[in-house]
């Protein structure tokens, strides 16, 4: 395919980025109105100020030591006796995002569904609940387990219509998230559909986030079966992103995401010149951004191997793939489809 899952899983993913960090936030207030110690007190400012370090650190794409100071605040939540239960899933859906965006999708994925649970029998409010949603159903997207990300997908819209205090605009991105699993799914007529309902409504999302929708109806037009116009979607989005600032919600994986699309279909057509300039664009800007080992730029090194592929250089091909292999054997589970590839 043109996209890449883990392309699809920086859309999925934009519901996360915008509603991270909330822990102290989501701290039910009863709790907050119990008399502290001097401990508990203390406990609980520690906990907020590396809470509040991670998130800079995030935000400035240094995933290394904000994981680390995630894990932290899981430590300090789950010995904590000043207990909260929608504290700790918060502190353990932003170890999950970190872990997820390092291409560590086996750590982070038992650690969403243990902050969705939490946030599911502990009386989370709806975009907290969406949030857990999304960020699950983009990881097991990104393990192979398709249908299922389909399904927490579908729950994450749903709750979204039906709910209070969901961020409209959030509303909008995961519809054009369910959109692009409905129709790797299967169901190529649905997905259009679901799409259809986006694209009017551009005009009521933040810069970044037209650029991924953008990205996905490209994405849905070349599953259709028309490459011409995919093109010209992908270029919009390529363009667009070219001016959007790295950001919490605009990273280099998303720049790198709408190059690397651009490029396979540019590649296929034969027309590889270009597409190596758009995949090595790609690959260097994970590189200087310590992306160096998640799906993405394995799917990103795949593409450089074909373009050394359709020229001879057999030995060059070998090598980017080889590579790409080796970071998928280390990321993704055996039975995912890209190891076998």
């Amino acid at each position: 395919g043109i996209l890449p899952r883990k392309g699809m899983a920086q859309l999925l993913r934009v519901a996360v980025t915008s509603a991270l960090f909330t822990l102290m936030a989501l701290a039910p207030a009863p709790v907050l109105a119990q008399k502290m110690s001097a401990g508990e007190e203390a406990l609980v400012i520690q906990t907020f100020e590396v809470t509040q370090h991670a998130r800079d650190l995030f935000a400035a794409g240094e995933f290394d030591t904000a994981e680390r100071m995630f894990r932290e605040v899981v430590d300090l939540q789950r010995s904590s006796p000043f207990y909260s239960p929608l504290s700790l899933a918060a502190a353990l859906h932003n170890l999950a995002t970190t872990l997820a965006e390092l291409g560590r999708l086996a750590e982070a994925e038992p650690l969403a569904q243990e902050a969705l649970q939490l946030r599911e029998t502990n009386g989370a409010v709806a975009n907290a609940l969406v949030s857990s949603l999304q960020l699950l159903s983009s990881i097991q997207n990104d393990l192979g387990q398709y249908a299922q990300a389909r399904q927490l997908s579908a729950r994450a819209v749903e709750l979204g219509l039906g709910g209070q205090g969901v961020d409209p605009a959030s509303l909008i991105r995961n519809i054009a998230a369910l959109a692009y699993l409905t129709a790797s799914d299967g169901d190529l007529e649905g997905g259009i559909a679901l799409i259809n309902q986006v694209v009017p409504m551009l005009g009521d999302l933040p810069p970044a986030d037209v650029a991924r929708v953008i990205n996905t109806v490209g994405r849905l037009t070349s599953m259709a079966g028309d490459p011409a116009r995919a093109e010209t979607y992908y270029r919009e989005a390529v363009a667009r992103s070219a001016q959007l600032a790295v950001s919490a919600e605009w990273n280099v994986a998303d720049q790198a995401t709408v190059l690397n699309n651009l490029a396979a279909l540019l590649q296929q057509q034969g027309r590889l010149d270009e597409a190596e300039v758009l995949f090595t664009q790609a690959n260097a800007a994970l590189l200087a951004s310590g992306f160096t080992a998640n799906a993405l730029r394995a799917t990103v090194l795949d593409g450089l191997g074909e373009v050394a592929r359709a020229r001879g250089l057999y030995r060059e091909a070998f090598a980017f793939q080889s590579e790409a292999l080796t970071i998928r054997l280390a990321s993704l589970p055996e039975t995912h489809p890209a190891i076998g590839a």
